[in-house]
């Protein structure tokens, strides 16, 4: 009859029987707790969530309430550089008046930022 596992010596055991148990909790280097090994990577995580992803988020947000927020006669740049004033608005579509007889038509998601009277003079 074979010997049974629980019955072999571990490596680095002095010959002593441990049952399943006490060798599973015996493995761990050092005796310390896994968890321990895991705190470099969960801290990693943490910065990388605060350093990249939550700034975009607010990014984000950000520009979805200046594009919710835009109303007519207000002076925008598109992300193609085109200064316009905004003379008819519809729930995606934008049109902008480029000239005093040219009028373009955009989607809303192309302006890239709303231009306020400051920079306006400044121009």
């Amino acid at each position: 009859m074979p010997k049974s596992s629980s019955s072999l010596p571990w490596p680095g055991d002095s010959g002593a029987k441990l049952d399943t148990r006490e060798r599973v909790t015996n493995t761990v280097p050092d005796g310390g707790n896994v968890l321990i090994g895991l705190w470099p990577w969960l801290l990693l995580l943490g910065l990388i969530y605060f350093m990249m992803i939550r700034p975009q988020q607010k990014r984000d947000r950000e520009r979805r309430e200046m594009l919710s927020a835009l109303r007519v006669g207000d002076n925008v740049v598109t992300i193609g550089g085109l200064h316009g004033r905004i003379t008819a608005l519809r729930e995606d579509i934008i049109n902008l008046e480029v000239s005093d007889d040219l009028q373009l038509t955009f989607s809303r998601m192309a302006v890239a930022s709303k231009q306020t009277e400051r920079e306006e003079e400044t121009e």
